[in-house]
C-alpha cells in the first residue's frame, strides 16, 4: 500500500482484517485509498467513524 500516492504508513491488525493507513490529505484522498485497496486484493475497504458516546 505504500506505492500508493500519498501514503505514508500503513499496517494490518489480525485478527480483524482492520488495516490503519496514515496518508497527506494533500495527495490523496480516503476514496481513492478505497479505491486501490479493493482494485488490489480482494478486500473490501471502508472509512471507520469514531464512535461517539
Amino acid at each position: 500500500m505504500k506505492e500508493t500516492k500519498g501514503v505514508v504508513d500503513n499496517s494490518v491488525q489480525y485478527p480483524g482484517d482492520i488495516a490503519v493507513v496514515d496518508y497527506d490529505p494533500k495527495q490523496t484522498q480516503p476514496e481513492q485509498l478505497i479505491a486501490a485497496i479493493e482494485e488490489k486484493t480482494t478486500y473490501k475497504a471502508e472509512v471507520l467513524k469514531p464512535k461517539i458516546d
